[in-house]
């Protein structure tokens, strides 16, 4: 017991330090904002996927009405409601990436600071933040439409016929079964992106302990917020649309700063690896 209250302490003691390292009031909010540049594509390609299934766009907006706060709302319609594949769309799409990808390239030379890793190719860099990009995109993407928004769309899609033979029981397990699935997915998504940030060969061990770390802190404040947007949004009454944006940017911030943390915890971890050895 006074062993594991001993590694319990040192680990506090190590995020406590890391929490003061320059990197940690500087990295997390660019990340933070170019994770807000990245909602532009993320629902540019939603409105491309609407646009190819047969759900009329008088159903899509009823799903994000209901779905989403109130005034969120009349900001995304105008992207969802386009012309479909269009070529000022696909303009749009790749512009918005190439400035996402700033961030992840943040995110990479930090990795490679943090590691002690000196690193000039910058066109090795810049594809590897494109695909960091993307999947970060395509992560951020999950996490808004399953845990947060999921339940409010699969009652919004029952409530139209959308879906036939919708079931409160299909509901039910699905508010059982979000979570540990959404913990998953983050969890294996997190572990790539940490062991490719750096620009050099990392033992897949070292990036565990921060992995899962960043996964159970992003679930919780996931959940929180999305508790928020479904029972808190009545403060839209005296706040407008106001409350919902910056509870948005508290979110997307408070999960650039865990990754981030993360990503420390890792390279930490394996210090003292490499310590011991």
């Amino acid at each position: 017991m006074e062993q594991i209250n001993n590694k319990l302490g040192k680990f506090l003691s190590d995020i406590i330090k890391l929490i003061r390292k320059p990197v940690m009031s500087i990295l997390p909010g660019q990340l933070s904002f170019f994770l807000l540049l990245s909602l532009i594509p993320m629902i540019l390609i939603l409105g491309l996927i609407f646009s190819t299934v047969s759900i009329s766009i008088n159903d899509i907006s009823q799903i994000v009405k209901s779905s989403l706060p109130a005034n969120t709302s009349s900001l995304i319609m105008p992207l969802l409601s386009g012309r479909g594949i269009d070529y000022n769309i696909w303009i749009l799409i790749i512009s918005a990436l190439l400035l996402v990808s700033k961030g992840t390239k943040s995110i990479i030379r930090v990795a490679d600071t943090i590691y002690g890793i000196r690193e000039k190719n910058s066109i090795k860099i810049t594809i590897k933040s494109i695909l960091l990009s993307i999947q970060l995109i395509l992560l951020l993407t999950f996490i808004i439409i399953f845990p947060i928004l999921g339940t409010r769309i699969l009652h919004v899609l029952d409530n139209f016929k959308i879906v036939s033979n919708m079931t409160d029981n299909f509901i039910y397990i699905f508010n059982i079964l979000k979570w540990p699935i959404t913990m998953f997915v983050i969890y294996i998504n997190l572990k790539v992106m940490y062991k490719i940030s750096p620009n050099k060969p990392i033992p897949k061990d070292s990036v565990i302990t921060g992995a899962a770390f960043t996964s159970v802190l992003w679930v919780i404040i996931t959940a929180l917020y999305s508790f928020y947007i479904t029972h808190l949004t009545k403060y839209n009454i005296f706040y407008g649309g106001a409350s919902n944006i910056i509870i948005l940017m508290l979110w997307i911030y408070l999960i650039s700063y865990i990754f981030v943390l993360g990503m420390s915890i890792n390279a930490s971890y394996l210090k003292n690896q490499n310590d011991l050895q």
